[in-house]
Order: structure tokens, then sequence, then C-alpha cells
């Protein structure tokens, strides 16, 4: 690099498109997680759910869950998978006895969303 006579540096084009490269890095693009990568990351671990609700759930390895909701309260259920989606139904008629399907997508190194919109993290 030259020095102009006023002594300021005289930057040159590629150096201009290696410091203008630096500030606009690519977004990571979340990854659903498979059937397989859930059991390894979420099954059997104590999850913290926000969202329309908030609380923290554990889905167990032998397809039943305990869900502690933000006031205290319990519920249990079970869940299944279809496909690459985790299935849930509450005990005691809670939602009306609905089966609910979502994926999850990895957010961070413990963070996830699901496609219900709920952030989770491990």
């Amino acid at each position: 690099m030259k020095l102009k006579p006023e002594g300021r540096m005289r930057t040159t084009p590629i150096l201009t498109l290696i410091f203008a490269s630096m500030f606009f890095v690519p977004a990571v693009s979340a990854e659903t997680l498979s059937q397989k990568q859930i059991k390894s990351e979420l099954i059997g671990k104590k999850l913290s759910y926000s969202g329309a609700f908030s609380g923290k759930i554990t889905y167990r390895p032998g397809g039943g869950f305990v869900y502690s909701a933000g006031s205290g309260k319990k519920l249990t259920g079970r869940w299944h998978f279809k496909g690459n989606k985790l299935c849930t139904k509450f005990d005691n008629n809670f939602r009306g006895g609905r089966v609910s399907c979502f994926t999850f997508e990895k957010t961070g190194k413990r963070t996830y969303v699901t496609s219900l919109g709920y952030k989770v993290r491990r």
C-alpha cells in the first residue's frame, strides 16, 4: 500500500472487499431435527418451554412426559413419533384429548424452536 502525500493510506478494492465481508456474515439457518436427533438431544432431558404457555417438560424414554407449568401445576401424558414430528397427548382430557404433533428446529447449542412457535432450552 502506498501512502498518499497527506499521510493517509490508500485502500485497494480487495482490502475493501475483505473488510466489508467481515460485517456481512450470513445467518445460520435452523436445522430441523430428525427423530434420531430428537431422541439423543431432547428425550430424557429437562427442557424449559416458553411461548403461549411456559414451564418445564421432560419427555421420558418410555413414551411418557411430565410437564410443570409456570403456575406449579403438573400435567402428564404420552408422546410418540410420527416421522420427524414429536406427538403429544395429555392425560385427563387436557386439550380435549387432542394429539399435537410438531417439529423441533435447532437454533443454538442448547436452544430450539418448535413448529408451534415455542422456544425450548435444554
